[in-house]
C-alpha cells in the first residue's frame, strides 16, 4: 500500500518599501496552525528597512524555536515592477502548494490549515480562493466581507458550488490573488504570463477553464485597504461613475478583446485538458469582444449592434450585463 506525503506549501509574498505593514504579515505567517515549509519574499528594490525588519523577525524566530524549519529565501533586485517581482517570487516557490501573502494584509491562524485540507481533500484541484475581512488602515475590521463589497451574486455562489466556475470568471474576475493558494503545476500551464491580464486573474481563469478551480467561503485573510493600495476593492462614487462614462474610451473594448484571443490560444494550447465546454464558452466570449471592438464612433450606429447584442443575452453571459451595455451605448471612441 501506497501512502502519499503531506503537501507541502510555500508562501510567496513580494514585498516594497513595506515596512509599514509587512510586520503584521509576516507574524501571522509565523504563527499558523499548520506552518509552511518555505516562505520566498520577493523585494522589489525597497529603499527602507523592509529587509532589516523581516531578516530581524526571521533571526528572532530561529532563535525562539531551534526546532523550527521553515526554508525562508529573499530574493533582492532592481525595482522591476509588481508583475515581474511576483513572477520571479512564485518561480522560486518549490512547495506542492503556493499560497499568495500580500505584505499589508493578516492571515487567519488556520488559514493555511484550510488551504492545505481543501488540496488534500480534492486532488484533482488547482486553484481556491477564498473569502475575506475588509480591514481599514490601522487594521480594524470594516463590517464588510470581500464577497460583500464585490457584489457576488447567488447565481455566481451557485455556480462555483457547483463546480462551474468558468462560467463566472468568463464574465468578470472575482478572484483576488492576496486571498488564493494553487498548486504549483498550475504554473506550467499558466505561463508565460500575458501582459494583458493580471497575474491573479489569469491562474485564476486558467484554472477554472480546466474545470479545477474552488472558493473557500471562510474569511481566512484581513484584506487591508488603504491609500497605497495598487488594487482593492474601493466602490466608486456616483462621480466618478458618471465621469467615467463620459471619458473616452481609450481602446477599453479593444483591450478585451485582445485579453479574450489569448484566452481563447491558450486554452486551445491545453487540449483534453480543458473540457469542451469551457472552450466552446471562451470561443463565443472571443467573438462578443470582437464585436464589440469594431462598435462604431458614432453613438447612433452604435445603437443597433449593442441591443441586438443585449437581446441575444451576450452581455449578460459574457460581460457585466446593463453596466457594459450602457457603456458602449454612451461612452465616446478614441
Amino acid at each position: 500500500m501506497t501512502v502519499s506525503r503531506p503537501l507541502t506549501i510555500s508562501v510567496a509574498m513580494r514585498v516594497y518599501n513595506s515596512s509599514r505593514f509587512v510586520g503584521e504579515q509576516l507574524a501571522s505567517i509565523l504563527t499558523q496552525s499548520s506552518p509552511p515549509e518555505q516562505i520566498v519574499i520577493g523585494d522589489d528594490g525597497s529603499d527602507d528597512n523592509t529587509l532589516a525588519l523581516i531578516t530581524a523577525m526571521i533571526e528572532t524566530e530561529q532563535q525562539a524555536r531551534p526546532s523550527w524549519k521553515t526554508e525562508v529565501t529573499i530574493l533582492s533586485s532592481g525595482h522591476v515592477g509588481i508583475t515581474a517581482n511576483i513572477e520571479r517570487t512564485i518561480a522560486a516557490c518549490t512547495g506542492d502548494i503556493v499560497i499568495i501573502c500580500d505584505h499589508d494584509d493578516r492571515c487567519a491562524p488556520t488559514r493555511f490549515e484550510w488551504i492545505r485540507a481543501a488540496f488534500e481533500q480534492q486532488p484533482e484541484l488547482l486553484f481556491i480562493h477564498s473569502d475575506a475581512t475588509l480591514i481599514d488602515e490601522g487594521g480594524d475590521p470594516r463590517g464588510v466581507l470581500l464577497t460583500e463589497r464585490q457584489l457576488v451574486t447567488g447565481w455566481e455562489r451557485e455556480r462555483y458550488r457547483g463546480g462551474a466556475a468558468f462560467p463566472v470568471l468568463i464574465r468578470r474576475n472575482i478572484v483576488t490573488g492576496a486571498t488564493a493558494a494553487f498548486r504549483r503545476e498550475l504554473v506550467s500551464h499558466a505561463v508565460p504570463f500575458p501582459r494583458s491580464w493580471v497575474y491573479d486573474e489569469w491562474l485564476g481563469i486558467v484554472a477554472a477553464g480546466m474545470g479545477r478551480l474552488s472558493f473557500l467561503e471562510e474569511p481566512l485573510l484581513q484584506y487591508r485597504q488603504h491609500s497605497s493600495n495598487k488594487q482593492g476593492v474601493r466602490r466608486r462614487s456616483a462621480r466618478e461613475k458618471a465621469g467615467m462614462l463620459l471619458a473616452v474610451g481609450n481602446g477599453r473594448n479593444e483591450r478585451l478583446q485582445a485579453r479574450a484571443a489569448v484566452l481563447v490560444e491558450r486554452l486551445s494550447g491545453l487540449g483534453a485538458l480543458v473540457p469542451p465546454q469551457n472552450l466552446t464558452l471562451a470561443n463565443a466570449k472571443l467573438r462578443h469582444e470582437s464585436a464589440r471592438a469594431r462598435l462604431p464612433r458614432n453613438r447612433f450606429l452604435r445603437a443597433l449592434p449593442v441591443l441586438r447584442a443585449a437581446g441575444s443575452g451576450a452581455y449578460a453571459r459574457f460581460a457585466r450585463g446593463r453596466k457594459d451595455i450602457v457603456l458602449d451605448l454612451i461612452q465616446p471612441r478614441d
